[in-house]
């Protein structure tokens, strides 16, 4: 689609419908409703709006004038800023016919769940009324919402506090669990006690956990499926929905939170960048027109680090960037403080604390959209209303925010493809979205003399489980080079020599033929927005179209943006269920043996291997390769995907959960736009396409160097080469490819099969 096209597009057909569930708080305040998408003006940040929204209603308007068309802007546009009040609550524009459409669907919601709770003349009277009702803190629903997680609160206590063992894949006591026989007696059972109750642990729980795929020192046992179905009908609320709510019940605080005082702050998180950080320059501009200094925060926590299943590689590349971080901000009189805290709880607690040590009544930080990051944000913003802070989180990580988005029926989109076109034709109907935001300036105010000491602030040490030997250090620093300028670098290398050739070869796994910036990206040292911009410009202005190389590099970028949507929206994927929770009832292998092979690269299979190796020394995956081996631990070895993702986590540069997740939840066919289950990956031919010459099984499996044939080196046991491999020690295939497949097509009908 060209941007011409797009721009003879209706206004309506540009300016998309907001989730039913209001991503962000709606009120009848029209003439102070600003645009949805609070990412939509980088270059033009509306201090005088609130953060959750960045385009004026001229702005707005112009666009809407414009049919969504008009000049795609440069990132080299100028920045401008304006004065800020960070006292208004979050509230997203809407226009006239959308809002009253989310009305009407509200009205006839509540009048639903009123005439099921007996409750018909209170509906009728509302709808005579025609009043737009909307569910408050006391209603009926809210209240049995609250009575269910208080019963489900108490549940888990009481199950944490039950003597339990603890098994690990690596323990040599794991016999139980890699008993086939006691494997598929216990599954049997366990689904046919099917429970409803979504304050009950699912039926597998206990071999999650025994197969290392909960982490019970930090979450409770795994969900039933009735829970995940409390999350999609509105029972539980969403965490994004926590936090909305968080921001309404404390508007009259923050409002009443005027001037900043000495300081103002930034939380940096996975943003470790100057350019094109919202949150930052948001601070910067606060602090600079009220002549105070910014100041600079990183928290360490370990126990987030190993929740979360962070790579000791990753740990190293944040706090290598840490390193350059801080010596940008300190050439700009800006101190970076960073310190550990080792109990994960007492991070909100210790920022409010830091605040006001400092004398700063306004904090700023980018938000994160995974469960514990939403909640913990919710709670910081009440924590510090209560000392006199203005907390502030900003939509930054994602080029479209999530719930901008919406199918013809008013819902999130769960396939790719549609919500692509909805993401494109959203950027042609708000270029703003690509505009990017400057550096920070030097600091104002007396930095150096009021805060001295903060500038001697040393990055902290990896925590001991997250910490890389002298050789892997080295390795790594050499590989992934730490800082924004080279990021950039890499970036501009990209486009200029390999992006116009991207969409022929990229899934070519031998050579190098992708960016490679995913480290950067998860790390926040690079802006998904820079990159789709500097695309957008190489490919003469067109974000789609044009160069097929470029256009189809941007579409690959956009599965970033797709999966925190998802994640958003089915905050339960973050629970290790996945996103069809009936598929959590497949019967799946808990073979620790078969486990180990796959993960040390010696299951006989070359390109399964070759993947698994380069992912050991390399820390990092072709995507293609994720995709092949994903499904063969899946599928071939039926071995629960959970495993496999937690495993990914714990060893990429790269690991990103909402990423990560959505690649395993595709490749196991479990998760949103997935692969169908009945289509199952043979790694011969996805060896012979994507390796043709079998180069990349040369350099990483070197017991099959010496085999010469090229047909031979992808299959060498069954075509002619086996003395050669078995001569050099390389293993036989651990099963039969046509028996496994046959076996996972069955496995997965009658799982599927067991929640209808």
């Amino acid at each position: 689609m060209s941007l011409q096209k797009t721009t003879s597009l209706p206004p309506k057909r540009t300016l998309l419908v907001p989730h039913k569930r209001r991503l962000l708080p709606v009120t009848s305040s029209l003439h102070r409703q600003s645009t949805l998408n609070p990412s939509a003006a980088p270059a033009e940040i509306q201090f005088r709006r609130p953060v959750f929204s960045s385009v004026g209603e001229e702005d707005e308007k112009k666009e809407c004038d414009d049919g969504g068309g008009g000049r795609q802007k440069s990132q080299n546009d100028a920045v401008r800023t304006v004065e800020f009040d960070s006292s208004q609550a979050p509230q997203p524009f809407l226009e006239p016919d959308v809002l009253a459409r989310m009305r009407e669907r509200q009205r006839l919601k509540l009048l639903k769940d009123e005439q099921e709770a007996g409750h018909s003349t209170t509906s009728s009277r509302g709808s005579a009324a025609g009043n737009v009702p909307r569910a408050g803190l006391d209603t009926e629903r809210e209240i049995r919402r609250r009575a269910l997680q208080t019963e489900y609160g108490t549940l888990y206590r009481a199950y944490s506090k039950m003597p339990r063992k603890r098994k690990s894949p690596d323990s040599p006591h794991a016999e139980a669990s890699s008993s086939a026989t006691q494997r598929n007696t216990s599954t049997s059972n366990r689904h046919n006690g099917r429970t409803n109750d979504i304050n009950a642990p699912h039926p597998g729980a206990q071999q999650a956990e025994d197969f290392g795929i909960v982490l019970r020192d930090f979450y409770p046992p795994e969900m039933s499926n009735a829970r995940c179905e409390a999350y999609n009908n509105g029972t539980l609320p969403r965490p994004i929905d926590t936090l909305n709510r968080a921001y309404e019940e404390t508007e009259d605080e923050r409002k009443a939170i005027m001037r900043p005082k000495n300081a103002v702050v930034h939380w940096f998180k996975t943003d470790l960048r100057l350019q094109d950080n919202r949150s930052l320059k948001m601070a910067y501009e606060m602090a600079k027109q009220n002549d105070i200094p910014l100041i600079c925060l990183y928290i360490l926590s370990p126990q987030d680090l190993t929740a979360h299943l962070h790579s000791p590689a990753r740990v190293d590349f944040v706090l290598r960037n840490l390193h350059v971080l801080k010596k940008e901000l300190a050439r700009l009189d800006i101190p970076l403080y960073m310190e550990t805290q080792e109990i994960r709880r007492n991070v909100p607690r210790r920022i409010a604390e830091l605040c006001e040590q400092w004398g700063a009544s306004n904090l700023f930080a980018n938000i994160e959209y995974e469960v514990d990051e939403l909640r913990r944000e919710a709670k910081l913003v009440k924590l510090c209303c209560d000392k006199g802070i203005a907390f502030e989180a900003v939509h930054d990580t994602c080029v479209v925010t999530p719930g901008a988005l919406e199918n013809q029926q008013g819902r999130q989109y769960a396939v790719y493809t549609p919500w692509y076109r909805s993401w494109m034709t959203y950027l042609h109907g708000h270029p703003k979205n690509l505009d990017v935001v400057d550096a920070p300036g030097q600091n104002a105010g007396k930095a150096r003399t009021h805060f001295k000491d903060l500038f001697d602030s040393e990055v902290p040490d990896a925590p001991g489980n997250k910490r890389l030997g002298d050789e892997e250090k080295q390795r790594f620093s050499e590989m992934y080079p730490a800082g924004e300028d080279e990021a950039m670098s890499r970036l501009d290398k990209f486009l200029q020599e390999k992006a116009t050739d991207y969409g022929k070869m990229r899934s070519m796994v031998s050579g190098q033929h992708t960016s490679a910036l995913s480290p950067y990206f998860a790390a926040g040292v690079l802006s998904v927005r820079v990159a789709v911009a500097k695309a957008r410009d190489a490919n003469g202005g067109y974000l789609d179209g044009k160069n097929a190389g470029l256009s189809s590099w941007i579409s690959e970028v956009a599965w970033r943006d797709f999966y925190r949507h998802v994640l958003v929206h089915w905050p339960f994927i973050c629970m290790n269920k996945c996103f069809k929770p009936e598929y959590t009832n497949i019967e799946w292998e808990y073979d620790t043996e078969l486990f180990d092979r796959w993960t040390q690269g010696q299951t006989g299979f070359p390109i399964v291997d070759a993947a698994m190796r380069q992912l050991k020394h390399e820390a990092w995956m072709h995507n293609r390769n994720r995709m092949i081996v994903s499904s063969f631990l899946s599928k071939d070895l039926m071995i629960d995907w959970r495993r496999g993702e937690r495993y990914f986590m714990e060893q990429l540069i790269d690991g990103d959960f909402a990423s990560n997740h959505g690649g395993w939840g595709f490749g196991s066919s479990t998760g949103v736009d997935p692969q169908p289950y009945f289509r199952v990956f043979n790694p011969l031919l996805q060896s012979e396409k994507f390796d043709p010459d079998g180069a990349f099984i040369r350099q990483w499996v070197p017991e099959l160097r010496d085999v010469k044939d090229r047909r031979a080196v992808h299959d060498p046991y069954a075509r002619g080469a086996g003395a050669v491999a078995q001569r050099a020690g390389y293993p036989k295939p651990i099963v039969n490819h046509a028996e496994s497949r046959d076996r996972a097509l069955q496995r997965y009908k009658e799982g599927i099969a067991r929640d209808k």
